[in-house]
Parts: structure tokens; C-alpha cells; sequence
């Protein structure tokens, strides 16, 4: 199993990137993870196609606190395990600063 890409596979495969986005505010949907990218920051960039067809893209970051994995804040599930094609539902928020912050992950299927 690949647990990520780099950014160049994803666009030999055709991923378009640029519609993906940070969300400006907090939610939850059920979607569809399109892409897995390696960050520059020990973090993996997580490209979903949410259900009503919006693109959302989320980061969750290496955690040596516990197992070593990348999950989001509230979550046990390692995303860099997590196969091209799985369908989660996904909840995320805003931190104070602004930014997007990936809270939680569950597999549908």
C-alpha cells in the first residue's frame, strides 16, 4: 500500500489540484478521498470530492505523542492508511487563527 504521493504523481494523474480548498468554516460531510500528498512538514494533504460536489482539502499532521501516525485531532484512524477511493465522513472546524483544523475521520464502507 502507498501510504501518500508526491505532488507531481498527483498531477501526471490528472488530480486538479488548484479546486481543491481549505474550508473557511467548520462542518461535516461524507466524501470521497480523491488524493493523499506528502507535505513539507511532516504532514499529509488529504484531497476529498464531497457528496453535494464541493473539494475540500485537509491536512492532518505526524503524531510521535502516541503511535506514530497521521489522524486527525480526534481521531484513532491513520489516514496514511487509508485508501484512494474510501468513503469517510469527515468533520473538521476552524482554529482561532483562522485555519482549518481536521477533527475527525470515520470510515463509511
Amino acid at each position: 500500500m502507498i501510504r501518500g504521493y508526491s505532488k507531481d504523481y498527483a498531477i501526471e494523474a490528472g488530480i486538479p489540484l488548484s479546486e481543491y480548498h481549505f474550508p473557511a468554516e467548520p462542518g461535516e460531510y461524507d466524501a470521497t478521498l480523491t488524493m493523499k500528498i506528502w507535505g513539507k512538514h511532516k504532514n499529509l494533504l488529504c484531497y476529498f470530492d464531497e457528496d453535494g460536489g464541493e473539494r475540500l482539502l485537509l491536512c492532518v499532521w505526524f503524531s510521535t505523542a502516541d503511535d506514530r501516525s497521521y489522524r486527525p485531532q480526534n481521531s484513532d484512524l491513520d489516514l496514511s492508511y487509508v485508501e484512494i477511493g474510501s468513503r469517510l465522513h469527515i468533520q473538521y472546524g476552524i482554529s482561532s487563527s483562522g485555519k482549518s483544523r481536521f477533527l475527525d475521520a470515520e470510515l463509511l464502507e
